[in-house]
Order: C-alpha cells, then structure tokens, then sequence
C-alpha cells in the first residue's frame, strides 16, 4: 500500500509532537540538578563566612560539620578549580576553629588545652591500668619486659598465660612507676590505633603545667651540667632524660622505673581538633 507524502508528513509530525515533552521534561531535570549543586554550593560558601561569627566552639563546629558534609555532596559534580577552592576554604576554616578547653580521645582520656608562651598544645591525664592493659595485650608484651619496665608494688597488674594475658584489679587507677622506654612504646601505640599525633611532654613544658604534684617522663634528654650525672653516663654508657618528680625536671636514666612517676601524653591543637569533631559528628 502507498502512502502519500501528506500522509507520511502528518506521521512525522505527530512523532516529533510526542518526543517534544519527553525532550523538555529532561532538559527539566538537567536544570533541576544544575539548580541544587549551584544552591549547595553557595551555601557551603556562606556557611564558612558565617562560621566565625560564632563566639560559642561547639557551634563553629556544627557548622563546620555541615559545611563539610554538604562539600562531600557535591564534591563530584563541580569542576576542579571549585572543588580546589572549597578544599582551601575548609582547610583555612579548620585552622581558625576556636581550640576546645578540652577534648576525650577514642580511649576515653582527657586532654586539656594548655596556653603556654611558646605554644598551644594538650596535655593529657594520667593513663589508666585499663588503658595500658589494652596495649600490652593488643603487642603481647612479655611478662619479663613488663618486670623491668614498671616498678613493683606501683601497680595493680596481674599477668596469665591465658588470653587475655593481663589484667587489673583496679581498672581506673592511674598507671605508675613505669620506664621512659615503656612510656613512649605506649604512646607510639596509642598514636597509631587512634590515628592521633601523641608524644611524650617536652622539658619547656613543665614550666607552664600549673600542678606541682605532677610526675612523668619528657622526651627531652638531659643537657645540664651535673658531675654525677656524668660519672653515671661514663660508667653505664646511657642517655639521661628528663623526668618530672612533682613539677620539677630532674635526670635519670631511661631504663629506670620511679613508683611516683605516672604515664601522660600530648597532643597537638589539630589533632584534638580532629578529636573533637569525631565526638560531634558521633552524638548528633
């Protein structure tokens, strides 16, 4: 059968009137989507102009969460100079956030900010046995090791051939009498399960911790003159450290356990930054 070309005119034409809403109604959505990433994207803008203007921390933070969550949003759909500009401006924003008075890690330890003349930093409380336990089971740490490394009668710490190997009596006292190499095994260990920067204090610090009962290990080797010191370093071959005994710095060798001394750590500003967000994010 023939068809005539007015015929085959009006087929075509009703074809293309058919496609015609389908065309505009994905043209639509296209402008939709344009729409919201456009919107999003300067909301996350005036979310970090107005982020400072808020004197109380916890509500920098909060709008930094969401600042950055709505950056994650759209970081696939804007183009590359966007997204390195969101990227700077959250960065720039992160390091004007108000430092909180003070920030609990993923062991439950506080750290609290310290305003000293040099610098800002976190010091910590002291570690608990339950906290140290976790350590020595996570390493397997040899029950001959842990003989030389902590003072007897300083702890509560009980050893078995069963898993899991240690244990205490008394979880929540602070751990004491161990040696500087012990101290900064545990703190390189805490660092790297809780993805943080601690280390052990610096000499400069103790002047500027306001606790005179204080006694802990620093990182900061022993320099000052001292004749006896000298004689003991020329005898033993060792490297004396500095150790707090009540707020004041005095020397002693690493391998040395001090029933008075207790395990604390420091933190950098950024990293109880980072703590402090991790918390927020988990309790809203």
């Amino acid at each position: 059968m023939l068809i005539s070309r007015t015929s085959l005119f009006l087929l075509n034409l009703i074809i293309l009137l058919t496609l015609i809403p389908v065309l505009e109604l994905g043209a639509t959505d296209e402008s939709v989507d344009e729409v919201d990433w456009s919107d999003s994207l300067f909301l996350v803008r005036n979310i970090l102009k107005d982020l400072l203007k808020k004197t109380e921390p916890i509500e920098q933070y909060k709008l930094f969460i969401r600042a950055e969550s709505s950056y994650k949003q759209i970081g696939e759909v804007i183009s590359r100079n966007e997204v390195k500009e969101l990227r700077e401006q959250l960065s720039n924003a992160f390091r004007q956030l108000e430092p909180p008075a003070e920030v609990i890690n993923g062991f439950k330890l506080r750290f609290t900010l310290q305003r000293g003349n040099a610098k800002r930093y976190y010091l910590s409380d002291a570690v608990t046995e339950q906290m140290f336990i976790g350590y020595l089971n996570a390493e397997r740490v040899s029950a001959e090791t842990i003989r030389k490394s902590i003072s007897s009668g300083s702890h509560s710490l009980t050893f078995r051939e069963t898993e899991p190997r240690y244990s205490t009596s008394n979880p929540e006292q602070p751990l004491r009498g161990i040696n500087f190499f012990c101290a900064n095994d545990f703190t390189a260990w805490a660092s790297s399960i809780g993805r943080s920067e601690y280390a052990l204090p610096r000499k400069f610090m103790v002047s500027e911790i306001d606790d005179p009962t204080a006694s802990y290990w620093s990182v900061t080797k022993w320099k000052e003159p001292d004749l006896s010191r000298r004689e003991s370093w020329e005898m033993f071959g060792g490297v004396f450290y500095n150790l707090f005994l009540r707020g004041k710095a005095v020397g002693e060798l690493p391998e040395a356990c001090n029933p008075e001394v207790e395990l604390r750590m420091i933190t950098t500003v950024s990293s109880a930054k980072k703590m402090y967000l991790k918390r927020l994010k988990a309790a809203l």
